[in-house]
């Protein structure tokens, strides 16, 4: 069974929204799904991490195809002075924004709707007619963000009235940082009116989050029965065998942080601790706005900054830290959010400290599988004993996994889509 994949993040491009449907297009032909890629060609895309490597996990067997776009992302960076394409929630961004900073964001928020890689698809719908029309493909696969990608299949759709699945790995109009694009009424309502239409027409819609699954659920009427929740996983090839040892007192933070990821309780917690010993060292191997830099700071020689380095390598720095951090956004929605990284900490099998809302997805997912502990934004108190207890015992090397995990590892993951699949 033939299925067509749509995803603008592809390999070389780099973070956790490529990982997803590498990972299943690695699997699913062990299901009887053949899948097909079509993507963007990397010398013309605008992704804001590249990692080269995960090319290398790219099958031979399998048949991507990637096309040429057309961006305002050239546009955008002479405006606003900046070098970087903005990361999820603008991690890259300064604290203080220009003038024309903040014009581009209202242009890319307002004119380029939905989002500001519309111009790939009238290249990506004419290789997909072409694929369509050459060989026996049954269904499409769409994955947002970009959220314009959807409207390829939907198109798609509409002239072959070939079957459809929409996956959301975040949300569309309620996304945390919606509002920083400064979107007028006229903007929102047409945004608004595309998803309805995108969550009405596809045969299946998939979220990464319960929240996100039963918030988009809520936006139609009808067959509610499409809608199905499909976590991201780990794959048990990523992590390094023999695992390493485990190295004392390190927390290890994997990917971007601004300043609506509140770390200030960890820190004081730390600095409680730590006294003059600086015994404790934070590692950041991602991107951090200025303010958090700033905040990390003040740990002095207890806090590293490494910047963003190949996935191969940093899954062996999570399997080799004392704790790992998860952080979650202070922007509502918050509660859907479930990091990518998430999956990997747990395959790690390394303890989890995760700051957030107590009542969020991610915490029940820490919670399900025993793989470390959930504090409020505000509880100094409670990170601070939490940390305590690592001082006292003794730890060799990392375990695959956690209790209940499994059903997170990414072949199974595979196995349960692949029948989603064949039901279309």
């Amino acid at each position: 069974m033939k299925v067509l994949i749509i995803t603008y993040y592809w390999p070389p491009a780099g973070g956790p929204g490529v990982q997803r449907w590498l990972k299943f297009c690695k699997y699913l032909p062990q299901n009887g799904i053949d899948p097909i890629v079509i993507t963007v060609k990397e010398n013309e895309a605008t992704w804001p991490i590249r990692d080269s490597n995960l090319v290398d996990q790219i099958s031979d067997q399998l048949e991507v195809h990637s096309t040429s776009t057309f961006e305002p992302f050239e546009l955008y960076l002479k405006a606003s002075g900046k070098k970087q394409v903005p990361y999820s929630g603008f991690a890259n961004e300064e604290q203080k924004t220009s003038f024309f900073s903040k014009l581009a964001k209202f242009v890319r928020g307002n004119f380029f709707l939905p989002d500001a890689r519309l111009g790939w698809n009238s290249f990506a719908y004419k290789k997909a007619v072409e694929l369509i029309k050459s060989q026996d493909i049954s269904v499409v696969i769409s994955t947002g963000p970009p959220h314009s990608s959807h409207l390829i299949a939907k198109k798609l759709k509409k002239h072959f009235g070939i079957h459809w699945m929409a996956d959301f790995r975040d949300p569309w109009t309620d996304i945390y940082y919606y509002k920083q694009m400064y979107p007028t009424l006229l903007s929102t309502y047409l945004d608004k009116r595309m998803e309805r239409n995108v969550l009405q027409k596809a045969d299946v819609v998939m979220g990464s989050s319960p929240y996100l699954t039963e918030l988009l659920r809520k936006k139609i009427d009808g067959n509610r029965s499409k809608f199905r929740f499909m976590p991201n996983g780990y794959d048990e090839e990523d992590f390094p065998s023999p695992r390493p040892e485990i190295e004392r007192f390190s927390i290890v933070y994997a990917g971007t942080i601004g300043k609506i990821y509140p770390c200030h309780s960890l820190v004081d917690a730390l600095l409680s601790l730590n006294g003059n010993k600086e015994k404790w060292t934070l590692k950041l191997f991602g991107k951090a706005d200025e303010e958090m830099h700033q905040l990390f700071g003040r740990l002095g020689n207890g806090f590293r900054a490494f910047g963003h380095i190949e996935h191969k390598l940093i899954t062996t720095r999570m399997a080799e830290a004392e704790l790992l951090l998860l952080v979650i956004p202070d922007q509502n929605p918050n509660q859907g959010i479930i990091p990518g990284k998430l999956f990997e900490y747990i395959g790690s099998g390394r303890p989890i400290l995760g700051i957030g809302p107590v009542y969020c997805d991610a915490a029940k997912i820490i919670s399900e599988t025993q793989s470390g502990s959930f504090f409020d934004y505000n509880d100094v108190e409670g990170i601070r004993a939490y940390l305590q207890t690592f001082e006292h015992e003794k730890t060799s090397k990392s375990e695959q996994g956690g209790l209940n995990s499994i059903k997170y590892l990414r072949q199974n993951q595979a196995i349960e889509l692949a029948e989603i699949l064949k039901t279309l």
